[in-house]
């Protein structure tokens, strides 16, 4: 009787996981469905599956957040632009820096930088695949006179957020751009689709 009884409950133990395990590859299939994906996980289409980068030096902290971002892709970022079959011009890069507000004694008290890169991709034949494009970032800071050492460790963690930041929006453009192209929308240089 005991035996009969386990294994009731094992069925009802398995069916319970089976169903479960059914509902999850449903929810999957439907999220996949509707375009739905990971973040970072882009797929670029074959026109840029080797890119050179040409415009940022390869280690430079623009440099090493590209390669970066382009791992977590199916293109590659190669050494010699004779064998990539795409360029990924980076054609300024930019940091400012401004004051916001003041302290009674007219220091400044406040900060606003900010950073920007324009970038561009070209065919070998120097065909644009993908239009120039500017991407920016903005924080703000408060500046502490008696503690200038954390006041620049802040900054320094802020730039490198922001280019992170801008990279992403980079990686996501470029997405949007081929991907609007391979449906037959050629997006305007304002980021608007034209039919």
């Amino acid at each position: 009787m005991i035996k009969h009884t386990t294994q009731v409950k094992t069925n009802k133990q398995s069916v319970t996981y089976w169903l479960l395990g059914l509902l999850l590859l449903m929810l999957l299939l439907q999220s996949t469905a509707c375009g739905w994906r990971l973040r970072g996980s882009i797929s670029f289409p074959p026109s840029i599956q080797t890119l050179y980068l040409q415009g940022v030096a390869r280690y430079s902290e623009l440099g090493v957040a590209i390669h970066s971002a382009f791992d977590g892709t199916n293109s590659t970022l190669v050494g010699q632009a004779g064998g990539a079959v795409a360029v990924l011009h980076i054609l300024s890069n930019r940091a400012d820096k401004r004051v916001l507000s003041t302290d009674g004694s007219g220091r400044a008290s406040e900060y606003e930088i900010a950073y920007f890169f324009e970038f561009k991709i070209t065919d070998k034949a120097g065909n644009e695949l993908v239009r120039q494009q500017r991407v920016s970032a903005k924080r703000e800071y408060r500046f502490d006179p008696s503690n200038v050492l954390a006041t620049d460790s802040e900054v320094t963690r802020l730039q490198k957020e922001m280019i992170r930041v801008s990279v992403q929006n980079m990686m996501r453009r470029i997405d949007a751009s081929l991907r609007s192209q391979s449906a037959g929308k050629l997006p305007s240089k304002s980021g608007n689709s034209t039919k």
